[in-house]
């Protein structure tokens, strides 16, 4: 009984690391590579999903990893509420930790401070459109980061 478990549990490992491998190079694969970009603080600038982007006074790095969640009103629909975008960014300031926060377009939190500099998303673009799909390549945050001192 006790190796038909250990079978079944070894067999179970493998099939993850299988799974996970595959998954991971089929993202990787499509995932398009783009450049970092320099911004400055206290001034807007623009990230797409995998782009980041460094500041240099306070030291941080913003990247943009993924969209959660996309509940916007449509461009061709009449909404009862404005609907709500969450994105998912990757935080770094100076040596700090890098930390995973969760922002949104509508609702709270709009916005994070961390080590002295508060991240800001402004905007997300492209508009929701009830006749085309949005694809993730296609997302883009509007972001500020201010300065504490």
């Amino acid at each position: 009984m006790t190796s038909s478990l250990v079978r079944v549990r070894s067999l179970a490992c493998a099939l993850t690391v299988v799974v996970g491998a595959a998954c991971g190079s089929a993202s990787t694969a499509s995932s398009p590579f783009l450049p970092s970009i320099e911004a400055v603080t206290n001034q807007e600038f623009e990230l797409a999903v995998g782009q980041t982007a460094a500041l240099g006074s306070p030291a941080v790095t913003v990247r943009f990893d993924t969209v959660t969640a996309d509940s916007r009103c449509p461009i061709d629909a009449i909404c009862v509420w404005a609907g709500d975008a969450a994105l998912r960014f990757t935080v770094l300031v100076g040596e700090g930790t890098p930390r995973s926060v969760e922002l949104h377009s509508f609702t709270e939190p709009k916005l994070v401070t961390e080590g002295g500099a508060t991240v800001e998303l402004l905007r997300v673009t492209p508009a929701t459109d009830s006749r085309k799909a949005i694809t993730l390549t296609d997302y883009r945050a509007r972001l500020i980061v201010r300065s504490g001192s």
